[in-house]
């Protein structure tokens, strides 16, 4: 029971520490839009010029590995049945982290629009 609830507390604080790093290194990173080219920073999830969605590959990569590393942790502290609860409390840091990554990089493209192009008849 306490290893569920170590990482059921470790997931919401994967997913704020991945937030927390994604708004200080957001300045930094530049993403180039596919569609018009126009280079604009990690933070603006649409192009400034065109409204498409920036690309969001490295980042979804990025979490299917930090999700995908959660998972085996937890997987391998079941099998072992070891129930350290720091590391359970890790393996679902990480998850938490990965699976925000992961949605957040979807999200430019869930409910949005696709960007018109041309004029219409």
């Amino acid at each position: 029971m306490n290893a569920a609830l170590a990482a059921g507390v470790g997931l919401p604080i994967g997913a704020a520490i991945a937030e927390t790093v994604k708004y200080f290194v957001g300045d930094h990173v530049r993403l180039i839009c596919q569609t018009c080219g126009t280079e604009t920073t990690m933070k603006e999830r649409v192009c400034p010029s065109c409204d498409s969605p920036l690309p969001g590959t490295g980042e979804f990569w990025i979490g299917v590995g930090l999700a995908g590393t959660g998972v085996a942790v937890l997987v391998l502290i079941l099998l072992t049945l070891s129930l350290n609860l720091p590391l359970v409390l890790i393996a679902g840091a990480l998850l938490g982290a990965g699976i925000d990554l992961i949605l957040d990089s979807l999200w430019a493209y869930m409910g949005r629009p696709a960007p018109t192009t041309g004029a219409s008849a």
